[in-house]
């Protein structure tokens, strides 16, 4: 690949047509996202340390990005870096010593230009000992500094700082049975309170305009709630790095914490008389028959957001995954009072009945039948892309230099995730179904 530098970047980015410059900042409503939504031709860069690496929480957020974003093609780069901190520090007997975030900044971040940018760090901030004040204060300087160099060096207010997930006590191992020190290969026990400390802190650069989102008290609880059933559930099998589960709470986490948490279309009837015209937010909708009590639409709706099979759905349930990101909205203006019969029949499966009143048509009625397929295809495309993708970068700039120019963006990279983005895009905008809904009105 050819290496081009900052300058012809600036030209190459703009040739290819993604809006590589600072997104311009504005106060945000209460309860907006300063995140959201994503823009067409965004470049999304994570940065973070092995769980950011692993990647699976970055396919699934992408997935659900690009079902809320149907039309819109943008891009992802993965540059998580395992063992990495962003404070500097390091074990005693780290050998070598941990790599740095602020070393490689300028070329694995800042020189991609990217419109948005997701950041996770501290779970080896602290180096695996008990909570240490001299540690603490090293990754408040590197966060600031994060923070700073993301506005003045990468061109962009856009930031999401994630807290660390969890250090899960119960699975911690002990790697070295001679150890004279705290560490890595010896956590100490109660290292997940060293971790809740850095995480308390981030919280508090909300109040000063941070957009940051808790991942470790969420991660904490879910576990703590999973146990009440079975004291050996952990998302954390090695204590540090989250399982295919854990990913997924961290991207459900983080996407509730983004505002992503949408019905995945509405359907409107605009009278009582069960007629036209038919309103659907994101979806397609076609009246097939009707007449003075019942009405037959075929409706076409987005896909839902879903997970591979190795994620527990006890785990999805206790997130409320259908429930805030699956749902499928029926509503009728000002329906006939009396009770409504639903007939809600996907594809060759058993049709569901649902009997409700008028005032909960009013309201609006969730009729998801959640057919996973068209969910699951996108996600497993996407994660089969990124997981390819964040594996080619890391193979050729882990190779080189942290200041080598050749570790920076390369054209035929660019290219190709330009490509690969427009593609995924395009499979998130397709509808799924028809679903075959039948609303009769049985009594008045």
């Amino acid at each position: 690949m050819a290496a081009i530098n900052r300058r012809s970047f600036f030209r190459a980015s703009s040739a290819a047509g993604f809006a590589c410059m600072a997104q311009p900042f504005r106060l945000m409503a209460q309860g907006e996202s300063a995140v959201m939504p994503i823009q067409d031709r965004e470049r999304i860069v994570f940065l973070g340390d092995s769980i950011t690496q692993g990647g699976q929480y970055v396919a699934y957020l992408e997935t659900l990005m690009r079902l809320r974003s149907p039309g819109k093609s943008f891009e992802v780069h993965n540059h998580g870096i395992s063992s990495e901190t962003i404070s500097g520090t390091s074990e005693p007997d780290h050998d070598p010593r941990r790599p740095w975030a602020h070393e490689r900044f300028s070329r694995d971040l800042a020189d991609w230009r990217p419109t948005l940018v997701f950041s996770c760090f501290g779970m080896n901030d602290g180096n695996y000992h008990p909570f240490d004040q001299e540690r603490f204060e090293k990754y408040q300087a590197g966060i600031h500094r994060l923070i700073e160099r993301v506005e003045k060096e990468a061109g962009t207010m856009r930031l999401v700082i994630s807290t660390p997930p969890p250090f899960d006590a119960y699975q911690r191992g002990n790697g070295d049975k001679k150890a004279q020190f705290y560490g890595y290969k010896y956590p100490a026990i109660n290292y997940d309170e060293t971790l809740g400390r850095y995480s308390d802190w981030l919280l508090t650069l909300k109040d000063k305009g941070q957009t940051v989102i808790d991942l470790h008290g969420p991660i904490n609880r879910h576990m703590a709630n999973r146990r009440k059933q079975r004291v050996s559930f952990t998302l954390m099998p090695d204590a540090v790095h989250p399982n295919s589960t854990g990913h997924a709470v961290m991207a459900i986490t983080m996407a509730k914490a983004l505002g992503l948490n949408t019905s995945r279309d509405e359907l409107m009837l605009n009278d009582g008389k069960l007629k036209l015209p038919l309103v659907a937010k994101h979806g397609q909708a076609e009246l097939q028959s009707v007449d003075s009590n019942q009405a037959v639409i075929l409706w076409k709706v987005p896909a839902a957001w879903s997970f591979g099979a190795d994620v527990d759905a006890e785990s999805l349930a206790l997130e409320g995954l259908d429930a805030q990101f699956n749902r499928l909205i029926l509503k009728i203006q000002s329906p006939k009072p009396g009770t409504y019969r639903l007939e809600i029949q996907d594809g060759e499966k058993s049709p569901v009945i649902k009997t409700v009143s008028s005032d909960e048509l009013a309201k609006g009625v969730n009729v998801d039948p959640t057919d996973r397929a068209a969910g699951q295809a996108l996600s497993e495309a996407v994660m089969k892309h990124r997981q390819a993708a964040s594996n080619e970068w890391r193979n050729r700039a882990m190779k080189l230099p942290r200041n080598d120019e050749r570790r920076g963006p390369q054209l035929e990279e660019l290219a190709l995730e330009a490509e690969a983005a427009a593609k995924l895009s395009a499979q998130a905008s397709k509808l799924s179904g028809p679903i075959k809904l039948t609303i009769k009105r049985q009594d008045g």
